[in-house]
């Protein structure tokens, strides 16, 4: 019995959530091999100067915590943060990060969970 309830929690948590994340929630996925670089800016009303440009394994957890974080919901906030990886097709994916939840804006105005400690960290 115990065991047919964990494959159940795995199958849900590996399979079933990230294809729910997808399709529901418009979530698109990050690939390190297709980014040149990511920027971390720390937001000011109309001062984006502060910014520092992530190292390889610094980007390397920007896109497994973005690929591995959860839905929280549509949230309105103020950002803390502006996050903007530069992709090889020379195209821009922009993110903001307000307390613990991140944001996609290209997206569907749905949030994610990621600590914000991380972000923290990473300016410290």
């Amino acid at each position: 019995m115990l065991c047919c309830i964990l494959g159940s929690i795995i199958l849900f948590q590996f399979i079933v959530l990230p294809q729910l994340k997808k399709r529901i929630f418009g979530f698109q996925e990050l690939r390190i091999d297709s980014i040149n670089s990511i920027v971390l800016y720390k937001f000011k009303i109309l001062n984006l100067n502060d910014s520092i440009v992530l190292s390889i394994d610094q980007s390397k957890t920007f896109v497994n915590k973005w690929n591995q974080s959860y839905p929280v919901g549509p949230v309105k906030c103020i950002p803390q943060y502006l996050v903007k990886v530069y992709l090889k097709n020379h195209s821009v994916r922009s993110f903001t990060i307000r307390e613990n939840v991140i944001k996609e804006n290209s997206g569907n105005g749905f949030t994610f969970y990621i600590k914000k400690e991380y972000f923290d960290n990473l300016w410290k």
